[in-house]
């Protein structure tokens, strides 16, 4: 579901060449939720996948102005681009800004008002500017450090694609180590999908001219 006053854009203009692969820039999963006023505006690639929901007035971009060459105005400098990903499953509050070379993981939460660059590990939350992990899943003990409630979600409420909690299926578990330990997460060292991780294309795309 998309919502109102939502915009999609790619590139800098009408007829600009843009060469990226399959032709797709922004790509949204199935059973997405796009919040009111959320801008999406990609050139190399912006890959939503499955089941993540956006609150309203969220901006996503893969890409920003250079500053480096002191001869030229910022706004009328040459684009950087690194490609963007955010994991299936996972809740962007409103007002975050996701930065190019954001590498958002499974099951993440992104607190109100957080700026998100570099490597967010799965199964986290995350708040602030820069966005710091405040809270991790740990196979074995749960939510660390602890929920102040858990919330149950009650059985007239029906989900049809319930997932075992991580390590419980045989699946990779989050390390174990706290939150904090490694201070703010780092720029990743290589553009998310370097090693596949960004996923193809689904229901929603938005094709480059």
């Amino acid at each position: 579901m998309i919502g109102p006053f939502v915009t999609m854009a790619v590139g800098m203009g009408p007829g600009e060449p843009i060469d990226v692969p399959g032709g797709v820039v922004i790509s949204i999963g199935d059973r997405c939720v796009i919040g009111r006023g959320v801008s999406l505006v990609g050139r190399r690639r912006i890959v939503i996948e499955d089941d993540v929901t956006f609150a309203p007035d969220i901006y996503v971009t893969d890409h920003n102005h250079a500053y480096n060459d002191l001869r030229i105005p910022i706004g009328r400098q040459w684009l950087d681009e690194d490609p963007v990903r955010i994991g299936a499953r996972s809740w962007l509050g409103t007002g975050v800004v996701v930065l190019p070379g954001a590498d958002i993981g499974r099951h993440v939460t992104v607190a109100a008002g957080s700026v998100v660059r570099g490597t967010i590990p799965d199964y986290s939350v995350v708040a602030g500017a820069p966005a710091r992990v405040v809270r991790r899943y740990v196979s074995g003990e749960g939510w660390v450090p602890p929920l102040r409630h858990e919330v149950v979600t009650p059985a007239w409420w029906t989900v049809d694609d319930l997932a075992d909690a991580p390590g419980d299926d045989g699946a990779p578990a989050p390390p174990s180590s706290s939150p904090g330990d490694d201070g703010a997460t780092a720029p990743p060292s290589s553009s998310p999908g370097d090693d596949g991780a960004t996923a193809p294309p689904s229901s929603a795309a938005r094709r480059a001219p």
